[in-house]
């Protein structure tokens, strides 16, 4: 109340209380973000039909692409079988986005640092809007590839975004902003899949154009400039010098641009960087190839539909949504690294899950778990790389961080796509073409396809075979590799262990060596020619394990 004339007391209206700016930046940044994730996320259960529709209309484009496919698959050994090709174009297609986002974000976020964040949100914003026009008037894959080429360079809205929230004062309102960037991706994750899968394929792209024009509009009406102009990069030259370093792949781990910039971190906090970038780029490596054979994996393992698979993200997004909104948004400020850990831990049961379970109930416990991790590692990440760098430096940090991560999703579907395959757990020296990801129903080749002599003389094949049709998409491919060193040193035992005997000349082989066996087969095998309990049959250097399979498989020498 205030005192009036001849003291009479006059009520002033109520004072309400505003949002702080920093609260407003945060809610609009969450509103703008979810509409573009909901715009993108709608093509995710609709990839696989999408290119099988493609194929079956003979287009000429998709034609040559799908030879360039088959090359590559006959290349990395995978058998040239519809479901193989196909989990590898759309990691292609995956691939090839990611790839323009990883060339486009560095002078997005060089410009943004001279510029300032809103007049290139808003001109990233056209760029997709204009994108998914493309596709919604594409009759073609030529038209449908344009779309995501567009789309792929404009693809810095995601990078702005971050660099925004950085540009906030106090280190509580940016984790908050971090964390708020990552309930957007889980509630678009969770909604925009859905909707894709049960509108019609041709609605499908009108509805992401109407996302994205509303995303403009929104954005245009209530985005504040967060980098006022004596914080501004002095020049252009000197972001596009910073541009260049995020080109080279050396340059982006070292995080060249931000330690040749001004007021470079000092040694000991650039070296943490370099560490938290590393973490960063392996995490989305192996997230996006997930990411993007996960519906291939659910259509052709499963047979889902376009309805099921949108069912399938929904369920992540909305554990995603709730652990960010409950667990992740209470993590103190000091404490992301150690919650970091814990996720990253919980991604190896993820993958070994998703990529072995043959029932409903075992993959949603691995996508669960996978959905956990996903919503702190990201997060976590970006609020802590966001305290690093001067206020003129931001946007160079942040796209540092998002140019890995699009270098990691250029790389991570093709990698992925490729282990999905039976070459990528196959033996040295031969492939079997039942080694697949795929369910073990699938008819097996064994009888008309037996593998090559010397191709199972190791406890690695025995391992490999054990885990055929079950071997996750990432854990398959690091299990050649993994499993080198076992097999190189149980050949030396081997070896060792039972060394071929030479007779003098004139002598006949005892009828246990390997010549013998060809003549002799019904010899009694030594114990280390017997299969261990509980495993499928094996071969040794010695002999060779003839239960189950047609005679005289491998008794020829190796030429």
């Amino acid at each position: 109340m205030g005192w009036g004339a001849g003291g009479s007391c006059t009520p002033r209206p109520p004072i309400r209380p505003q949002p702080a700016p920093e609260t407003r930046v945060i809610t609009v940044v969450f509103l703008g973000l979810l509409l573009d994730l909901l715009a993108f996320t709608l093509l995710l259960p609709l990839l696989p039909g999408l290119l099988e529709s493609h194929a079956r209309a003979h287009d000429s484009l998709y034609d040559s692409w799908q030879r360039g496919v088959d090359w590559f698959a006959a290349a990395i050994g995978m058998p040239a079988e519809k479901r193989y090709n196909s989990v590898l174009f759309g990691g292609l297609i995956g691939s090839v986005f990611s790839l323009l986002q990883f060339l486009s974000a560095p002078l997005t976020g060089a410009v943004s640092d001279r510029l300032g964040r809103r007049p290139v949100m808003l001109l990233s914003l056209a760029g997709l809007a204009s994108s998914y026009a493309v596709w919604a008037a594409s009759r073609s894959f030529a038209a449908f590839l344009a779309s995501r080429v567009i789309g792929g360079i404009s693809k810095g809205n995601v990078s702005l975004s971050t660099a925004i929230v950085a540009d906030l004062g106090s280190p509580p309102a940016r984790s908050r902003g971090m964390a708020v960037i990552g309930v957007a991706f889980s509630l678009g994750f969770t909604l925009g899949p859905m909707l894709g899968a049960s509108l019609p394929v041709e609605m499908a792209p009108w509805l992401a154009l109407l996302f994205a024009l509303s995303d403009l509009l929104f954005i245009f009406c209530f985005l504040p400039e967060t980098l006022p102009p004596e914080k501004r990069a002095p020049s252009f030259t000197l972001g596009f010098r910073g541009a260049a370093d995020l080109l080279s792949p050396l340059a982006l781990l070292r995080f060249s641009a931000v330690a040749r910039g001004p007021d470079p971190p000092t040694g000991v906090r650039l070296g943490s960087l370099r560490r938290l970038g590393l973490v960063y780029f392996l995490y989305l490596f192996l997230f996006s190839g997930l990411e993007y054979t996960l519906s291939f994996l659910a259509h052709q393992r499963f047979q889902f539909s376009s309805l099921q698979q949108g069912k399938m993200f929904f369920f992540i997004g909305l554990t995603m949504a709730t652990i960010q909104g409950t667990y992740a948004r209470r993590i103190r400020p000091g404490q992301e690294m150690a919650a970091v850990k814990r996720a990253i831990l919980l991604l190896v049961p993820a993958f070994l899950l998703i990529g072995w379970g043959h029932t409903l109930p075992v993959l949603g416990l691995g996508l669960l778990l996978y959905s956990f991790a996903a919503a702190v590692v990201v997060p976590c990440l970006s609020s802590v790389v966001a305290g690093y760098g001067s206020p003129g430096q931001k946007g160079v940090v942040m796209g540092t961080l998002r140019s890995l991560g699009a270098l990691a999703r250029a790389a991570g579907p093709m990698v992925a796509a490729a282990a999905s395959s039976p070459a990528a757990a196959a033996p040295r020296g031969g492939l079997r073409r039942d080694h697949s990801l795929l369910p073990p129903d699938w008819p097996s080749q064994e009888a008309q396809d037996p593998p090559s002599q010397g191709a199972c003389d190791t406890p690695a094949w025995t391992l490999r075979t054990r885990l055929r049709n079950r071997p996750g998409f990432l854990f398959a491919c690091l299990l050649p590799s993994a499993t080198q060193g076992v097999s190189q040193a149980s050949e030396r035992q081997n070896k060792a262990a039972v060394s071929p005997q030479v007779p003098p000349p004139g002598q006949a082989l005892p009828p246990h060596s390997a010549a013998g066996a060809e003549q002799e087969p019904n010899t009694p095998r030594s114990p280390t020619e017997q299969s261990a309990p509980g495993l499928l049959p094996t071969r040794t250097a010695v002999g060779v394990e003839s239960q189950g399979r047609p005679e005289g498989w491998g008794s020829a020498p190796r030429g």
